[in-house]
């Protein structure tokens, strides 16, 4: 018994041996005519192969077949339809009326998976009520059924957000985001954790600049830097898998590389990464503990431009970056004023006033 696979294998063989359309659509029906056992899968694959074919003659002929073998009730119903159209060019009679209700009805008692060519069919939704009505309960079940999985995803996200389960929270976000592209609250989920992520860099620059700098003189001996050299050059060699299989985890890799304080490395990930908010923050802070102070500053004016900085959070944070890259550049005085302007709107934001007198008296 033929499947979805063995007929599109009959149709690939018909073609090789050089045979045209029409006999390779008279070939199948006249094989499948000759079958008792037809089961929904094959009448369904062959109706559709007719209809793309142009062969709504072939497709009355099997429809006639299915009556004669008690297999109506698995028709695709919304090829009816369409023989109807092509034949009658829409003018409609009381019988054709009666005919569809009819069938259609016998295909819902059947309870054959009917309802998809229905639904597909506008010919039908406007000429019969029960198309109509299964058109709109299907509709409606699903975007409950939609509605309901979106909120067991976000509950779901919710408590790996509760038990800081970082890994299962973000996979979660992003198949909440592949479902629901479009969904207003889904994009607000995303912001969200977005600026999270955000946060918790910015948390982190601020962690290390009002303290002093760790001693790093042991990468400094030359079996240090023969082995950092050498595990940065593996994960090059695993980025450029990565670029070409799964681009998204070039960010992840990018804050490995970070934490291992190879920022130059870093850089080349992060720049070859998706554009997001995070990464967009990510490539801020690699930039600042690499000493590239004026990158760092074109960087953020470029995020200006863009019009990413968009709610006072985000501006704040760029003015606190930029403050520090001047500090950077060993203009301090600039610095200063721009972490004045900050702490004169947003008193004790990010211990800018530990560093307002930290470089006032250094």
């Amino acid at each position: 018994m033929a499947g979805t696979t063995s007929l599109e294998l009959e149709i690939i063989n018909l073609h090789r041996e050089g045979h045209g359309l029409d006999y390779v659509c008279q070939e199948l029906y006249s094989k499948y005519d000759r079958v008792d056992a037809l089961n929904y899968a094959e009448i369904n694959n062959l109706a559709h192969f007719l209809q793309l074919a142009g062969r709504f003659d072939l497709i009355k002929k099997f429809f006639l077949t299915c009556v004669l073998k008690n297999k109506l009730g698995v028709f695709p119903i919304g090829l009816l339809a369409d023989i109807y159209l092509k034949v009658t060019a829409h003018t409609l009679l009381e019988s054709d009326l009666e005919f569809f209700e009819h069938h259609i009805q016998y295909a819902v008692q059947s309870g054959a998976p009917l309802e998809e060519t229905i639904l597909q069919s506008e010919f039908l939704n406007s000429i019969s009520l029960r198309a109509k009505k299964i058109a709109t309960d299907y509709k409606a079940q699903y975007v409950e059924k939609r509605k309901q999985q979106k909120k067991q995803l976000i509950e779901q996200l919710n408590k790996f957000k509760v038990y800081n389960l970082s890994d299962q929270e973000e996979q979660t976000l992003q198949q909440i985001i592949k479902l629901y592209p479009d969904d207003v609250e889904v994009k607000l989920l995303q912001q969200a954790h977005l600026e999270k992520k955000a946060d918790i860099i910015l948390n982190r620059i601020n962690v290390r600049h009002s303290v002093s700098k760790k001693d790093l003189s042991r990468y400094n001996r030359p079996e240090e830097s023969k082995s950092r050299d050498e595990f940065a050059k593996s994960l090059v060699q695993l980025a450029q898998k990565i670029k070409l299989q799964d681009p998204e985890q070039l960010y992840n890799l990018a804050v490995l590389a970070f934490q291992l304080e190879l920022f130059e490395t870093a850089l080349g990930f992060i720049n070859d990464s998706p554009p997001t908010l995070a990464r967009d923050w990510l490539k801020a802070e690699i930039l600042l503990e690499g000493n590239r102070f004026l990158d760092l500053l074109k960087h953020l004016d470029d995020l200006e431009k863009d019009n990413k900085l968009s709610d006072s959070e985000s501006v704040y944070g760029a003015t606190y970056l930029k403050a520090l890259a001047y500090h950077g550049l060993g203009q301090t005085n600039a610095g200063l004023q721009l972490l004045e302007q900050i702490a004169h709107v947003h008193p004790n934001y990010r211990s800018t006033d530990a560093l307002i007198i930290e470089w006032k008296n250094s």
